[in-house]
């Protein structure tokens, strides 16, 4: 028999429907060994082979997947990063389905692939959450010339990130309001959960944020920046770093169909940036330096979405970190200046200059020292 993409994938999910039954019941070092190694090779056929070999048998690729990843879950934890990878391969060529017979029920399934691999990123083991969130990275660039399906998993994605990130604000006013030192426990132990699951989720968009396309972008950065202010430094941190994963990304082009964040979104965070950096100017240094940055950067990423919207952003920006000059802390100082210069040399042109002249001009023959403030 001659052996390719098609008839290798077609044995390896033999092969792991298989071990997934008699891991199920055997459960022996053996049996799960085996289902690792199988589980392994079926992650590689499946990334392998085309997309209409997977849709052809959609649901009962995705029942072997789902069951396999029950059985792995509770007795082989560390393979359930191949579970992630069969989910995002079913995700994916769900998503090229255009006009095809079967296109709905495959779509069905694929946006099941899609959400079990979207609940894998905040999974408690770290490899399961790389794998899961690397695959959902390449789900998306996948379909980012399919308009209708970037549309829908970029709403999935949208909402699974609102879900997780306006949890933990919910759990922290029910630990205010528990009653009794069993209540407390328990609101503090949920608290706990829901700042985890946040801290996972922002890790997720860091890979994330700089792929999606509107609005599901434009709502997942307000995910991350509605964690920048809830008083607990680890999840502004990592808000932060989303945040500036997304501003420091290359600005899409339009030959994909897709134009990335958009200059709405961008002007959007800024506020709420330069918000925190402000309340923390004397408490929180470091912070204040990653949020100086983030502001500078986000700056020179709406420069280069809209030249427009950036020049009526600037002079804000500009005060905004000047601001920051009160810090007493002489990091803080250093980075304020380099974010000043960073945005001199990226976002002033020529005839920004010449109208800053003629108001200044302008702002004199009114007899005032300077034109006025923003």
């Amino acid at each position: 028999m001659r052996v390719n993409a098609t008839s290798v994938f077609a044995a390896a999910f033999g092969a792991l429907e298989r071990a997934s039954a008699r891991a199920g019941t055997d459960g022996s070092e053996d049996a799960l060994e085996a289902l690792e190694a199988v589980c392994a090779c079926a992650a590689e056929a499946a990334a392998d082979v085309d997309g209409r070999v997977i849709r052809a048998k959609m649901e009962r690729t995705i029942e072997v997947v789902m069951g396999c990843g029950r059985v792995v879950s509770e007795r082989s934890p560390k393979s359930m990063r191949h579970v992630a990878r069969l989910l995002a391969s079913c995700a994916a060529a769900a998503a090229t389905t255009k006009g095809e017979s079967g296109g709905e029920t495959s779509e069905k399934h694929g946006k099941r692939a899609f959400q079990a691999t979207l609940n894998l990123s905040i999974d408690g083991r770290p490899k399961v959450r790389k794998a899961a969130v690397h695959a959902l990275g390449d789900v998306v660039r996948r379909v980012r010339g399919d308009a209708a399906r970037a549309a829908a998993y970029g709403e999935m994605t949208a909402a699974f990130a609102r879900k997780i990130g306006e949890a933990p604000e919910r759990a922290a006013a029910e630990m205010q309001k528990a009653r009794g030192a069993a209540g407390a426990k328990d609101a503090r132990a949920r608290a706990t959960a829901a700042a985890t699951e946040a801290l996972y989720m922002l890790g997720a968009m860091k890979v994330l944020l700089p792929e999606l396309a509107e609005p599901a972008c434009g709502a997942c950065a307000d995910a991350c920046a509605g964690l920048l202010d809830l008083d607990e430094p680890l999840l502004t941190q990592h808000a932060t770093e989303a945040l500036l994963a997304l501003a420091n990304s290359p600005t899409m082009d339009d030959d994909d169909g897709s134009d990335g964040v958009s200059a709405d979104t961008i002007v959007g965070l800024m506020a709420p940036i330069a918000a925190v950096a402000n309340a923390n100017l004397n408490t929180a240094p470091t912070m204040v330096i990653s949020l100086a940055r983030l502001l500078s950067r986000a700056q020179c990423k709406l420069h280069a979405i809209d030249a427009q919207a950036s020049a009526k952003a600037l002079p804000t920006t500009f005060h905004s970190l000047v601001k920051l000059f009160a810090s007493p802390h002489e990091g803080v100082a250093t980075e304020v200046a380099e974010a000043l210069i960073s945005l001199v040399r990226s976002c002033i042109d020529s005839g920004m200059v010449q109208e800053g002249i003629k108001a200044i001009a302008s702002a004199r023959a009114a007899g005032e020292s300077a034109p006025s403030k923003p």
